[in-house]
């Protein structure tokens, strides 16, 4: 029984992958024709639309993660962790980081052409992969994590969303929202990253 079960459970997780991999591509090509079409067209509506709905690709991606390295029942040790995981991300990004460097040098002329040029341009990388060393550092925090849920117990987990929901969301919302500059000043204090 146990053993179908988790075949389901995978099967979900392929299925939620299959839908964040077909959002990523819809918010990458809508993201595409901001800058080609008039704001005041049906057109930019509808693809502002489509740009909107489509950005939760990335975080369910990377609670797909959460889900298979934060289980209880899997053995991950920081080694193989850094070895198989980390080291393997780190390749990637310094990869296309030349990759995307190499090209975005092309582009250069002149006297802003030159091999300290070409190296800023590698070691920059590009926008397109933040998503890279945001996991390189969540996985680096995966063994921490494993220890803290294992000894929490749900009134932690509601303490920490709490906390989330409160010095992130709300926090960055009326940021957006509030005009006044003292109480900006005072939203800029509460700033708490790490949570």
């Amino acid at each position: 029984m146990e053993n179908k079960e988790n075949k389901t459970w995978l099967v979900q997780l392929d299925l939620l992958r299959l839908i964040a991999a077909f959002s990523v591509v819809l918010l990458h090509a809508s993201a595409h024709l901001w800058y080609y079409l008039p704001v005041r067209g049906t057109d930019f509506i509808i693809t502002n639309a489509i740009n909107v709905f489509s950005r939760f690709g990335v975080p369910v991606f990377t609670m797909i993660s959460g889900v298979l390295f934060l289980d209880p029942q899997k053995e991950i040790s920081t080694i193989k962790l850094w070895k198989n995981n980390i080291l393997r991300l780190a390749i990637v990004y310094a990869i296309w980081s030349c990759i995307y460097g190499a090209v975005h040098f092309t582009a250069l002329e002149g006297d802003a052409r030159s091999i300290k040029a070409l190296i800023k341009c590698m070691l920059a990388g590009n926008y397109h992969l933040w998503f890279l060393p945001m996991l390189m550092g969540l996985y680096a925090l995966v063994p921490i994590l494993r220890k803290w849920l294992s000894a929490c117990d749900k009134k932690d987990l509601h303490y920490f969303l709490g906390l989330f929901v409160c010095f992130q969301i709300l926090r960055i919302t009326l940021s957006t929202y509030v005009k006044n500059p003292e109480v900006l000043a005072l939203l800029g204090n509460a700033k708490i990253d790490l949570v």
